[in-house]
């Protein structure tokens, strides 16, 4: 996947660039501490120059799964610039994208309560609650779960 680039101008009026990338083997191995990853597909988000989210799909046990870790500094920017939001919600749909084009059935994602938003953005994506598991979310290319 092509890098995607969006302009943004945050609240306090300054510029940056909001930069989604294919992941490297080192740039996975620098933002997480998990020693031996699973079978991925990554994207890193920076703006300006700064790593500041990874996500992508894993697949573990059979299942693929969604995944995103986002720095503080990421959290700020999310929490500011509407720009941000709007780059890391493009780049959601497009990630959503590439599982259709891979041929994926179903995605399962986690909403990790620390944080608010989460189970929202979840639920605006497509993802359901999984009644099997009952805290998993389920995706489907169809919108069927």
């Amino acid at each position: 996947m092509a890098r995607h680039q969006d302009k943004l101008k945050a609240k306090d009026g300054t510029c940056g660039r909001v930069i989604k990338r294919p992941a490297t083997r080192q740039d996975i191995l620098d933002f997480s501490a998990v020693p031996k990853w699973p079978t991925a597909r990554a994207w890193i988000g920076e703006i300006d120059g700064e790593v500041v989210a990874l996500g992508g799909l894993a697949l573990l046990k059979g299942r693929w799964i969604a995944f995103v870790d986002i720095t503080g500094r990421g959290r700020e920017y999310l929490g500011k610039s509407l720009g941000v939001r709007v780059a890391f919600i493009r780049a959601i749909h497009e990630v959503l994208t590439e599982a259709r084009a891979m041929g994926i059935r179903y995605i399962y994602a986690e909403a990790e309560l620390q944080f608010p938003k989460a189970r929202e953005v979840i639920e605006r994506m497509g993802f359901h609650l999984d009644p099997r598991s009952n805290y998993l979310y389920r995706w489907t290319p169809h919108g069927s779960n």
